[in-house]
């Protein structure tokens, strides 16, 4: 072998090692990600000091189905160096239909869609696949936006 070609291939070899030790590991940098996620108050509805009981209550349960959608998110990663894409959102669909739209406003469904939005960010997808904007809206109008219009 000439000495230019077992330099070569030496070069490669150092070269795929070093990148592979600067590389981070994906499924810890996602974990990582995750924890810093902070649950607490996320959902914030009305003015504290006028809340009543019942809002105080759902309230507490969606910051609790935030937070149980975070801890699973953890637990796939944990378990699953590359989850799928169906995996996650599969978390993400049941975390968000722990809370019942019907019982918020408008408004407040879409401040909770947000905040499931930037698990999204957290977790690298880009889209929801129409399971947030049918939480939020609903099927009917969620399908008149998706549906193709005809020519």
């Amino acid at each position: 072998m000439k000495p230019a070609t077992i330099l070569f291939v030496f070069s490669l070899l150092l070269f795929a090692n070093f990148s592979k030790a600067e590389t981070p590991n994906t499924q810890l940098l996602q974990i990582q990600k995750l924890e810093q996620f902070q649950t607490n108050k996320h959902f914030a509805y009305g003015n504290a000091s006028d809340s009543t009981l019942q809002e105080h209550i759902l309230k507490n349960h969606i910051n609790q189905s935030i937070e149980s959608t975070r801890q699973a998110f953890i637990h796939l990663y944990q378990s699953n160096s590359q989850p799928s894409k169906q995996q996650l959102l599969h978390i993400l669909s049941n975390g968000i239909n722990q809370i019942d739209p019907n019982s918020l406003y408008t408004d407040d469904r879409e401040q909770v869609a947000t905040i499931f939005e930037n698990f999204l960010d957290v977790i690298g997808l880009e889209s929801s696949d129409g399971i947030l904007n049918t939480w939020v809206y609903g099927k009917e109008i969620t399908d008149l936006i998706t549906k193709p219009r005809a020519q």
